[in-house]
């Protein structure tokens, strides 16, 4: 195929997914209620203009998890136990000046409603939650992009007079869901309550406060104003470099960079899962292969540095077939002719 009709498509399709113009905010939303710096706030109603575009991945990102959570939903309305109700409903407290989008009320058989949010997942982060932990809920404070769940599922408790919420997970591989419990939280929802007010009135008198002491995940990832505030940083005589090759292969190395991290997690789920088998065999229908192979160590004498015990330690080797990898083997193990 022509290389400039790919890149033709590939514009044309980037277009599909273009961003909505920035927009003044005119109450704290309940979703970004959590992020703990007034000024990032402050800007949301005073520097709008100012914040950074969301990138193609980003929304993509914010795309699917908005089809996943409507298929997730179209299939349990199947079920004549289940109801789901108030799907989508604008919320308001005009008291405090916060409103929010709840994703519904779910109702099993004649049981008590419960106030839930969909949260979609990767499926090794989907993994690390369990849903018979009556803790399980504080899990999202560990992860960077879902460091304001907590916080958003808090205010809704509040603004909908209910002290039970429900966070379903859905696996982004396959709709499996788990169901996180979290009960209201006075003291938490008090204290975005008061943020909220002290928000309104710097906005009422154009005042923009400090920024909090900088944070890696707050600041640098949650925060689409960071490239004008740049808290507690000294750039006092710092070169300035918008060289578009630099530029494009600085972006580039934080992309890589997240990958390599994910990478690491992946290797790690899949070397502990497929480990557990006595043998090799293939996944996907012979698209990838494993292998488990064992060595044998014999124990180290007493009088060496590193003293250890005889053991056997065993490796696993992923081998991807759609490359043709590993010397072109078929799903059989036989090469290929």
């Amino acid at each position: 195929m022509n290389p400039e009709l790919l890149i033709k498509l590939h514009k044309d399709i980037e277009d599909c997914f273009a961003p909505d113009p920035p927009r003044k905010a005119k109450s704290m939303q309940a979703s970004q209620i959590g992020h703990p710096c007034d000024l990032f706030h402050v800007r949301n109603f005073l520097d709008y203009t100012l914040a950074k575009e969301w990138t193609l991945q980003s929304r993509r990102n914010f795309y699917m998890g908005k089809k996943i959570e409507k298929l997730w939903i179209a299939e349990i309305r199947k079920s004549d136990n289940i109801r789901i109700f108030n799907e989508q409903q604008e919320i308001t407290w005009d008291k405090y000046n916060i409103s929010g989008h709840i994703d519904g009320w779910l109702q099993y058989k004649k049981e008590e409603p419960i106030l839930f949010d969909i949260k979609s997942m990767h499926p090794y982060i989907w993994q690390k939650f369990n849903e018979n932990d009556i803790d399980a809920y504080k899990q999202f404070d560990r992860l960077p992009y879902y460091k304001k769940a907590i916080s958003q599922g808090q205010i809704y408790m509040a603004m909908s007079n209910t002290e039970h919420f429900l966070f379903i997970i859905v696996n982004k591989s396959n709709l499996a869901e788990k169901f996180i419990y979290m009960p209201l939280d006075y003291q938490h929802t008090e204290m975005l309550i008061q943020r909220s007010i002290r928000v309104m009135d710097y906005v009422a008198k154009e005042i923009r406060p400090d920024p909090i002491e900088f944070d890696e995940i707050w600041c640098e990832k949650l925060c689409p104003y960071n490239h004008i505030c740049l808290p507690n940083r000294r750039y006092e005589g710092a070169e300035f470099v918008d060289n578009e090759e630099i530029v494009d292969a600085a972006q580039r190395y934080f992309e890589l960079k997240e990958l390599a991290k994910e990478y690491t997690e992946i290797n790690a789920y899949l070397k502990a899962q497929l480990g557990k088998y006595e043998k090799g065999g293939f996944i996907d229908g012979g698209n990838y292969e494993f292998a488990i192979t064992e060595t044998h160590y014999k124990a180290q004498p007493e009088k060496k540095v590193l003293a250890k015990p005889e053991r056997i330690e065993k490796r696993v080797v992923l081998i991807d077939h759609r490359k043709g990898e590993g010397g072109g083997k078929n799903a059989d193990g036989k090469a290929d002719n």
